[in-house]
């Protein structure tokens, strides 16, 4: 099969919740195709992680940038780095949880997490598939219980 063809075959799996399979299927194409940087971008936006040299670094790059600053309580401008970030590699588990975190934390120093909803449902949606062998299961699991609360000691004032 051509690489297009396995390409699709990938996303197919993906669309029919196979996500090891797909995964299995992109990081192949990635050792056979590690030069072609129109593919590589294609599979760091559909893999779990980048495969590629430059999305790890972009990656790794965007996540030290949103970190600082969470760590300086810039958390609207954090927001945006991750999200940011989630544009290109949107299934990335450390950066879904990474949002997730600093949402929680704009949202306890403004008093509202209304506003902030779109992100986290968003990274909700790209994390539901972790499991408990996943390295990030235990965080995961952590934030989605902080948010839970959150959002259950917001919806009286909201109404």
């Amino acid at each position: 099969l051509t690489p297009e063809a396995r390409l699709e075959e990938g996303r197919a799996l993906l669309a029919t919740k196979k996500d090891a399979e797909a995964e299995a299927i992109f990081q192949q194409l990635a050792k056979e195709y590690a030069g072609n940087r129109e593919l590589m971008a294609v599979l760091d936006s559909l893999s779990a992680e980048p495969l590629s040299g430059e999305g790890k670094t972009r990656a790794g790059e965007l996540t030290k940038k949103g970190i600082m600053l969470y760590d300086d309580k810039q958390f609207d401008a954090a927001i945006e780095v991750f999200a940011e970030a989630l544009n290109l590699f949107p299934k990335h588990i450390g950066l879904n949880l990474n949002l997730i975190q600093v949402v929680l934390a704009a949202a306890k120093d403004s008093g509202q997490l209304t506003h902030y909803e779109p992100y986290y449902q968003r990274c909700l949606e790209h994390v539901k598939q972790i499991t408990r062998k996943h390295p990030q299961y235990e965080r995961c699991e952590y934030l989605r219980k902080q948010l839970e609360k959150r959002v259950c000691e917001q919806r009286p004032a909201d109404t």
